[in-house]
């Protein structure tokens, strides 16, 4: 029976009164509950700010059995206790099942401790607040550096953009010009392009404020994503002006963080003129087809049609696989887009527009009909693509014929 049990008993009988009262007073032990000392047990390993911690996290860790929990603002953090040779051992709540004793943590002060309050519920379901130096603790993050990160293989420090061949591109002139309602939102942002972890290149479009998450092989938005955010590093775009774009970068529990700078390439008109130079108008299909010669090849185009220079030569987008992968960014090279065919002093002339390969400068051309050849001549001529295409009826081209 215990001693509370023993005085409930003594209570009952009719001579309590003078049993607990006057020269014959019993003298009982102390029974008052006690808050644990959890001052060397409690460890703050640092808060967690990462944009998704829905105002912020705290990472603890309990030093005898080596547990650890990421605990929200003023969360109840329930704790199980057990004897041990070595002393009590403590453990965290499985799934937060309620316990007597429990933990509640506050914002992090100026100097980086976090301010925890340690709970026990008494007997009598009162709240135990005693002694006071164990009931407000105040915990410091560590004084060591911490272990240095790594996402996908890499080092995560200021040359992580180097490492994962992260590029700040700038303003898509593409998609401004081409991308339509469907990519409006995309065509006002900031570009990136990344090579994921299976050597696939991608561009993600990026303002102030926007998110990344790293699923494994490449960093995807916050809808793209599947999975629980918090459970994956994170890139978050912080400042973007003229010449240089800052994002930091999170591990997964939001106690390290990486500020990056990724700073605008400056692209040069040289490459599309040099590129134009390789484009010759010298004939006609028709009053709206003509045919050119780039760079060794010939093509008989038809208006809004796109040609792109790739490493294996020029090539002509038709089908929507093609497009598709222009358009996101898993292949590139200069485009050439046809628009129409004129007549002017100089006799006809190809009018289009021309991209370079980062999409962020586009150049008019206009290309008279090279001297020597004549529209009527010139249109008897067939491509080999114009009798590939009669033998393939289901490869559409892209705006045109």
């Amino acid at each position: 029976m215990s001693a509370e049990e023993s005085l409930g008993g003594i209570r009952a009988f009719p001579q309590a009164e003078s049993l607990l009262g006057g020269a014959c007073a019993l003298n009982f032990p102390d029974l008052e509950e006690r808050l644990p000392d959890l001052r060397k047990e409690l460890l703050f390993l640092g808060s967690n700010d990462r944009p998704d911690a829905c105002g912020g996290k705290f990472s603890l860790q309990l030093a005898s059995s080596k547990e650890c929990y990421i605990a929200a603002l003023k969360e109840r953090v329930y704790l199980n206790v057990t004897n041990s040779s070595r002393g009590p051992v403590y453990s965290f709540s499985p799934k937060g099942v309620p316990t007597e004793l429990w933990i509640e943590c506050f914002s992090v002060s100026v100097d980086g401790r976090v301010e925890v309050k340690v709970r026990l519920q008494g007997l009598h379901k009162e709240l135990i607040s005693k002694p006071r130096d164990c009931e407000t603790l105040f915990l410091n993050p560590p004084a060591n550096k911490l272990d240095c990160w790594e996402i996908a293989g890499f080092r995560v420090d200021a040359s992580f953009p180097v490492k994962q061949k992260i590029r700040r591109i700038g303003v898509d002139k593409f998609l401004l010009m081409h991308g339509g309602a469907e990519y409006a939102d995309k065509a006002t942002k900031e570009r990136v392009d990344f090579v994921s972890s299976d050597e696939e290149n991608y561009s993600r479009y990026l303002a102030v404020g926007d998110v990344l998450l790293w699923d494994g092989n490449c960093w995807q938005t916050c809808g793209e994503f599947q999975g629980a955010s918090s459970r994956a590093p994170l890139f978050e775009v912080k400042r973007i002006d003229d010449k240089v774009m800052i994002a930091d970068l999170w591990n997964v529990g939001g106690t390290q963080r990486q500020t990056i700078s990724l700073v605008k390439g400056v692209p040069s008109p040289i490459e599309i003129n040099e590129v134009i130079r390789e484009i010759e108008f010298t004939g006609m299909r028709s009053w709206s087809k003509p045919i050119v010669l780039v760079g060794g090849q010939r093509l008989i185009l038809s208006p809004d049609d796109w040609v792109l220079r790739t490493a294996k030569g020029w090539e002509k987008l038709s089908r929507a696989d093609q497009i598709q992968d222009y358009v996101t960014g898993k292949v590139t090279g200069p485009l050439l887009v046809f628009e129409k065919l004129e007549k002017d002093l100089r006799g006809f002339v190809l009018r289009g527009h021309m991209f370079n390969a980062q999409r962020t400068l586009v150049e008019t051309i206009s290309l008279p009909l090279k001297q020597g050849f004549e529209p009527a001549v010139a249109s008897q001529e067939v491509s080999s693509n114009t009798r590939s295409a009669a033998a393939h009826p289901g490869a559409t081209n892209r705006g045109g014929s």
